[in-house]
């Protein structure tokens, strides 16, 4: 009884505090009110329950607009190049993942690299660049060679005939587990032994799918956070009746942050990027070391940022070759010609790390993949001081003024528009969302160059910016790349007759029709 009294007492604070926040939000001016942006939606979820982010939104509104969020908070959506240098590049302090002690990644895995900012987030992200550098890509390289041909074994297990039909989503989520839980961990999973499962990597890969099962928790963590210590807020959740996937996430952090002590006991001094980044902070000054604390929470950190993400741009391309089959074959002719001059090892032939990345047609797939359909396809900041962020294009305003730059209250919070920066008609020209590997093997249009997208990665959004962009696209790409040359010159890709929808999530994921809520892509997978 105590505690339903407790959680009932909380309610109506929280009641209290919903209804101060919405005459607040509905009474007071902002400078985005002046912006274009689709109606609110509802009440109480404004537009998080629809697709925000689709390309005909994006053009009807243009590269800076205002959407209504939760409780009639206003939101700026942009993909304004400039505007995007101001908040990844330029003033990237005054735009940190959230201004309250706690966000969603702090509480439910830790003070890891994606939760945290400032000094903290710089000293983390020098000691892990330590683990990216060239020569451990180059060895790990062969750790992802033999995880690939584990891979290929079971495939070939399983698909004896033509157009045998196969979850090519958990294939490639099974390999990305291993990959990683080698690669960074030095540990298997077991994810191809049969009926094998690891209740840590079984945790891994659902973390993201849970969280997009409970879309508000992004909200009331920051805000509680504000009055209530981690411990608690977790607690509160606990009591939280009839919402099981609350629970489960729950669940999955507790046996999350659980493992990841344990696991880092068995860390040993291999090549592992785990082994690196101890021996490295072991030998870091004082004032770069990281707390016990800090490396702990890296574990899952780490793991849960390259494995959704890897896996379904795996799936992704795969699929997009299913759909275009002169483009699938005359890439195997590629890789083929290129393995015949690899070497042989134990396991199968291997083109040389360095020709592999340089593979033309290669190449041009897997940039043209990622510029349409990045595994995260947008961010979200907070403005922690009033300022200006100048705009590319004017934005004509409600009032029928032309807006060149945009005033910003603290405490308002942004959308990185990722996707729709890489699918912009004014950089990429008319056929921008046609997806076309060859426009790679072209000149690149003059209005892309003077633009000065601030991406790390070819003129592209994909892999963010700046001082918080993604740590391990080099190893992503490697990794990608090794599974697929090794897939594509063993098995030939097809589309079954059976319908496949792209989920609008934090990480988009695919389901065999619209109702469905399981993760899966059927693919019909026949030897060669």
């Amino acid at each position: 009884m105590a505690s339903i009294s407790f959680f009932l007492g909380l309610l109506a604070l929280a009641s209290i505090f919903v209804l101060i926040r919405i005459l607040c939000r509905y009474l007071k001016r902002s400078p985005l009110d002046n912006l274009p942006g689709p109606p609110s939606g509802s009440l109480l979820l404004g537009m998080y329950h629809v697709p925000l982010f689709t390309a005909s939104l994006c053009e009807t509104y243009g590269p800076a607009h205002r959407i209504h969020g939760v409780l009639g908070e206003r939101l700026l959506v942009v993909f304004d190049p400039r505007a995007l240098h101001c908040i990844f590049v330029q003033d990237i302090d005054n735009f940190p993942k959230e201004v309250t002690p706690l966000n969603t990644l702090s509480l439910l895995l830790g003070p890891g690299i994606l939760a945290t900012n400032g000094s903290q987030h710089r000293r983390q992200r020098k000691l892990l660049n330590s683990a990216f550098s060239r020569t451990h890509l180059q060895e790990m390289s062969l750790t992802v060679h033999d995880v690939a041909y584990n891979l290929l074994k079971t495939m070939r297990e399983h698909c004896r005939e033509k157009g045998h039909e196969l979850d090519i989503n958990a294939c490639m989520a099974k390999t990305a587990l291993e990959v990683m839980g080698n690669a960074f961990l030095g540990y298997s999973f077991g994810s191809f032994v049969e009926d094998g499962r690891d209740t840590l990597g079984e945790s891994f890969k659902l973390f993201f799918t849970m969280i997009g099962k409970v879309p508000s928790i992004a909200f009331l963590v920051p805000a509680l956070s504000r009055f209530l210590p981690g411990s608690l807020i977790f607690r509160l959740f606990r009591l939280v009746p009839f919402s099981p996937n609350l629970h489960r996430l729950l669940d999955i952090s507790e046996n999350l942050r659980r493992r990841d002590k344990e696991q880092l006991r068995l860390v040993d001094e291999g090549q592992d990027i785990m082994s690196i980044l101890l021996k490295a902070n072991m030998m870091a000054s004082d004032a770069d070391k990281i707390t016990d604390d800090e490396l702990i929470a890296q574990v899952s950190t780490v793991m849960v940022a390259g494995l959704d993400t890897t896996s379904n741009g795996m799936s992704r391309m795969l699929y997009l070759l299913a759909q275009n089959q002169d483009a699938q074959e005359r890439l195997r002719a590629e890789l083929l010609g290129a393995q015949g001059h690899g070497v042989d090892n134990a396991t199968g032939p291997r083109i040389p790390h360095d020709e592999l990345l340089k593979l033309p047609f290669f190449d041009a797939v897997f940039r043209e993949s990622l510029r349409l359909y990045p595994p995260a396809a947008f961010m979200l900041r907070v403005a922690a001081e009033d300022i200006v962020v100048p705009l590319t294009w004017p934005v004509r305003g409600k009032d029928g003024s032309m807006m060149t730059e945009i005033p910003v209250p603290k405490g308002t919070h942004l959308v990185p528009n990722l996707r729709a920066c890489n699918m912009n008609k004014a950089l990429w020209g008319e056929d921008v969302l046609e997806w076309r590997p060859e426009r790679w093997m072209e000149e690149l249009p003059k209005e892309l160059y003077e633009a000065h997208v601030p991406g790390i990665y070819s003129n592209l959004m994909t892999f963010s910016a700046g001082g918080r962009a993604c740590l391990g696209f080099k190893f992503a790409e490697l990794e990608m790349k090794i599974v697929l040359s090794v897939l594509l010159t063993t098995f030939k890709f097809e589309l079954t007759d059976k319908p496949i929808t792209w989920n609008f999530s934090i990480i988009e994921y695919p389901t065999m029709g619209d109702r469905s809520t399981k993760p899966e892509l059927l693919l019909k997978v026949t030897p060669l």
